[in-house]
């Protein structure tokens, strides 16, 4: 049998059997069903002993148990929850077990676990982006895969409500993207202490079926009689069920002290509510030791959890001798109980450590953690790990306490920010009054970095004005420069304009109003411009910029103001001026090497994004990668993630759909933990479009629903309609037409037809929409709308999915010949921007139009070329819409789509069972199905049963209505 780590032995179980039934079915993966679950309830209902039970049940199989749980005064030592419960074991293995992890994983892992420092590269791991802490993530969850290898892996982490920020993140990155190899992940914890983000992601998972909730109840009092049947107190058993409420640990400690416990108010059921009885109990085993027992179990309360017997013996002030004499009495009070490390213990239940360091004289706390800190430093240990007893322990002015702080919070600023800023902020508010400026600074920058990559972005602009405040006055540049990191923080939380006196104020106070200071506030004025949708504003703006910069001969801020008026022009549809600002940013910021970008690494993403607007994909794509990489190479995390969201756009146009999904993996695990509702809900709306492009219209409406249900709790600005625009056109997509429409107007009701740009997407979308639900009417005034807002705005791409619309009306009204035309002008069009996409979706149309109009070689020609360029791209969906389109004028093609992939739908259905629902959409019959593919009456039969069953129908004419709604683009 595989160890149960740290979990301590416990009484018999009892009235559990539920609970056990359902994570036993979690463990065993029954039905391939969900493979994770959380234990829910108060302090002391049992989830720890539950979690215990199904470990020694899954070690009884073979199978790999590994457990760790939070402390709840060490809830800052980052992954301390995840380490607790993978380190030891790690430490054990062999370096071929590990093997095959890659360099970069090895690295990550060696930053996260100490038994694995040995895979560190030599140096030291290369420092990682703030945002990019999602590769350790990644990292974590490939260990597991390679932990699991053929059995199973049971991870079990206790006290999630005392998890520390990593640790959380990482369990949340492990909710969203579950193994791929049969590991079971428990959960517990207390609900009401939990942190919002895993609890967001906890719900989530449930909603989406990969995770069960267990809830244990209180005893009943029978089960209570059980649970204390060979204690002998049956004589006051009423009054310890009542006093307990039903709560096992509450009546095992009260039994403990038999006819001596003392009565107590009735437990409330909330983390707060442990009854005084129970505390009681607890204070008068504590009394009953002897006073070195009692010292050491003071100690070892300061020392941690668990608890090393070489450092609780420091802090009681006793030597390792009498410390190795007086454990044994705290083991055989079942005060403490061994774990599986030698000279490692644990307390009972979190409860007694908590009793007895609360019951600690301040005093003689602040000195325990001294003798601690001072231990650890003896023997030579990390700052990390010495930070947590400095900081309880030093005094205003220490600077050697400052030191270790300030040294933990910068090297956990990468891979922990939360807990970075923890120290960091120890160590300003232990900075003497009469510190020099400088070295506060020194402190309130990194510290409003990892505030912000800890997605505290009010609490780092808070950190960015106490630097205002700490400026000298002759600082004036360096006023304007934090002045406008002030005012980009300000666009994600949704504060456009409110940082604008602040900037101004500091444009005021320069010596020169052109100097390059001047021109980067200015700069910034006119990206808030763009925030507030006043594009007019934000090209004279812009346009001042750029004359001052190219004044100065400075080429890094004449690129970032002409990327800036570029923007700006092309919301306003001027497209020579569009390509005149947007190629001049671009030579520039071709011309120059890496190293001399740094300071306006934004100009990429304005330049990025302008690009793809005019349909220059390639070059779009290679400025928004180089400025993620730039951001990588000078950790502008707040950069990056922006950079990142933005670059699957591009791809998407080009066909590079496997990329762009990657990218938009790491996206939104970028933008979830950067704790920034507005960079997730742009994140979701890129996946989205990614999505509808791909044909996979499930994820599509789940990213689409989710924008949009962030989008309607933020302020309003330029962004705002777009998430119902994207909502709108995935539902487009899945056939449901009067959603579609529902949501294209209230898209257009908070302004997401501002942009250029959007409009002419916005105006097809409608279109198509207004085609599908039979107003043809306003589908083709429409259509002729965004064909004549593609004209004017000259991008051939946009101007050919116009072209799709207006020729999917034609083809409507019964005139084959013009929608043909229209089709193939507008796949000439989408392929002239590298949209090989859309020139894919116009050759179905012009096939559908070609076969109408009696020309079906050329019908199957385009069709053919349709199916070709869509399954190559992993359009499977459309490409089996080409499909359908060549079997109905005769050719014989398997289909390319996944087979069964979502449980649901006529995505359910096999190749086979495809097949056949296709034959029956054209009117066949069972027999001439079974002699078309050579199978039995009996088993199509069979086959339509169960396409009954999963397309949830019951008749013929519904299975030919599912084949149609799949089979036919959306507003054709």
């Amino acid at each position: 049998m595989a160890p149960v780590v740290g979990l301590g032995q416990v009484s018999e179980l009892v009235g559990r059997e539920r609970d056990l039934e359902a994570l036993e079915g979690v463990v065993l993966g029954t039905a391939g069903g969900p493979r994770a679950a959380r234990i829910v309830g108060e302090p002391g209902i049992g989830k720890t002993r539950l979690l215990r039970e199904v470990l020694e049940r899954a070690g009884d199989r073979g199978d790999l148990t590994l457990s760790g749980r939070g402390a709840e005064f060490e809830q800052e030592l980052p992954f301390g929850v995840v380490v607790d419960a993978l380190d030891d074991y790690l430490g054990s293995l062999s370096v071929a077990r590990l093997g095959k992890l890659g360099e970069e994983r090895a690295a990550e892992l060696a930053a996260v676990f100490p038994a694995l420092s040995a895979y560190a590269p030599e140096g030291g791991a290369p420092m990682a982006l703030q945002a990019e802490r999602y590769r350790a993530h990644r990292a974590v969850r490939a260990l597991l895969e390679r932990l699991a290898g053929e059995g199973t892996l049971v991870l079990a982490l206790d006290d999630m409500h005392w998890a520390d920020e990593a640790s959380l993140e990482l369990v949340a990155h492990l909710l969203r993207h579950p193994p791929e190899t049969n590991v079971a992940l428990l959960l517990a914890y207390r609900p009401a202490q939990l942190q919002a983000g895993l609890a967001g992601a906890l719900q989530a998972a449930e909603r989406e079926g990969t995770l069960v909730t267990v809830e244990p109840a209180p005893l009943s009092e029978d089960e209570a009689r059980r649970l204390l049947a060979a204690r002998g107190v049956e004589k006051r058993l009423e009054r310890f069920f009542r006093e307990s409420g039903g709560n096992p640990f509450y009546l095992e400690q009260l039994a403990r002290a038999g006819a001596d416990s003392p009565a107590a108010q009735p437990a409330s059921g909330t983390d707060g509510g442990v009854p005084a009885g129970v505390l009681a109990v607890i204070d008068g085993e504590v009394g009953a030791l002897s006073p070195e027992g009692r010292a050491l179990l003071h100690g070892a309360a300061v020392a941690g959890e668990p608890f090393e017997l070489d450092l609780a013996a420091p802090a009681a002030g006793l030597d390792d001798a009498r410390a190795l004499a007086t454990i044994d009495e705290l083991l055989a009070a079942d005060l403490a109980r061994p774990t599986d490390v030698p000279r490692r213990f644990r307390f009972r239940h979190p409860i007694v450590r908590r009793a007895v360091y609360e019951s600690l004289g301040e005093g003689w706390r602040i000195a325990a953690h001294t003798r601690v800190a001072d231990a650890l430093a003896d023997r030579g240990a990390h700052a990390a790990v010495r930070a947590h007893h400095v900081e309880r322990a030093a005094t205003p002015g220490d600077e050697a306490a400052i030191a270790v702080l300030t040294e933990a919070g910068l090297g956990a600023s990468a891979r922990a920010p939360a807990t970075a800023a923890r120290w960091l902020d120890a160590a300003l508010r232990l900075l003497p009054d009469n510190a020099p400026a400088e070295r506060r600074l020194g402190l309130l920058v990194p510290l409003a970095t990892a505030l912000g990559s800890a997605g505290r972005l009010e609490e780092s602009r808070d950190a960015l004005w106490q630097v205002l405040s700490a400026l000298p006055p002759e600082a004036t540049e360096m006023r304007g420069r934090v002045a406008a990191f002030i005012g980009r923080i300000d666009h994600p939380l949704g504060r456009h304009g409110e940082g604008r006196a602040t900037i101004a104020d500091a444009l005021g106070q320069l010596e020169h109003s052109r100097s390059r200071e001047a021109v980067a506030l200015t700069i910034e004025l006119a990206a808030d411009d763009f925030f507030l949708t006043d594009f007019e504003s934000m090209r004279r703006r812009a346009a001042e910029a750029l004359d001052a910069a190219r004044e100065l001969d400075d080429p890094l801020l004449t690129a970032a103001a002409a990327a800036h008026l570029g923007m700006a022009c092309q919301n306003l549809g001027l497209l020579p001026e569009t390509l005149e600002a947007s190629g001049e940013a671009a030579r520039l910021l071709d011309a120059l090497p890496d190293d001399a970008c740094a300071a306006q690494l934004e100009a990429f993403w304005w330049l990025g994004w302008c690009e793809q607007a005019v349909e220059r994909f390639a070059d779009s794509i290679r400025h928004l990668q180089r400025g993620i990489d730039l951001a990588r190479a000078t950790g502008q995390g707040y950069n990056f993630v922006t950079l990142l969201i933005s670059l699957s756009v591009p791809l998407v146009f080009v066909g590079r759909l496997a990329e762009a999904r990657e990218i938009s993996d790491e996206a939104i695990d970028a933008a979830l933990l950067s704790g920034n509702e507005q960079f997730v809900a742009w994140a979701y709306m890129v996946r989205c479009f990614l999505s509808v492009r791909a044909g996979d219209t499930a994820d599509a409406i789940r990213h689409g629903e989710a924008a949009a249900d962030i989008v309607s709790r933020l302020r309003e600005n330029v962004f705002s309609g777009l998430a119902n625009a994207h909502l709108g056109s995935a539902y487009l997509e899945a056939g449901d037409a009067e959603r579609a429409l529902a949501q294209l107007r209230l898209a257009d009701e908070r302004g997401a037809p501002t942009e250029e740009s959007v409009r002419t997407w916005w105006e097809e979308l409608t279109a198509r929409a207004e085609l599908a639900a039979g107003n043809l009417d306003e589908a083709e005034r429409w259509a002729a709308q965004g064909l004549e807002s593609a004209e004017r705005l000259g991008a051939p791409a946009r101007r050919g999915w116009a072209r799709i619309a207006a020729g999917a009306v034609r083809l409507a009204r019964g005139d084959a010949d013009q929608a043909s035309e229209l089709a193939l002008r507008a796949a000439d069009d989408c392929l002239a921007s590298g949209d090989r996409l859309g020139a894919a979706r116009a050759w179905i149309l012009a096939g559908r139009a070609l076969a109408a109009a009696g020309r079906t070689d050329d019908a199957v020609q385009r069709l053919e070329r349709a199916r070709a360029e869509l399954a190559a791209a992993g359009a499977d969906r459309y490409a089996d819409q080409a499909a359908h389109e060549l079997r109905r004028l005769g050719k014989r093609v398997t289909r390319v789509g996944r087979r069964g992939a979502a449980g649901e739908g006529v995505g359910a259905l096999s190749e086979r069972e495809r097949e056949v629902a296709e034959l029956v959409a054209e009117g066949r019959t069972n027999r001439e199905i079974a002699a078309e593919l050579f199978l039995s009456e009996k088993t199509v039969e069979n086959h339509l049963a169960r396409i009954f069953r999963k397309l949830g129908v019951s008749k013929r004419a519904a299975v030919a209505g599912a084949i149609g709604r799949e089979a036919t683009p959306a507003g054709s």
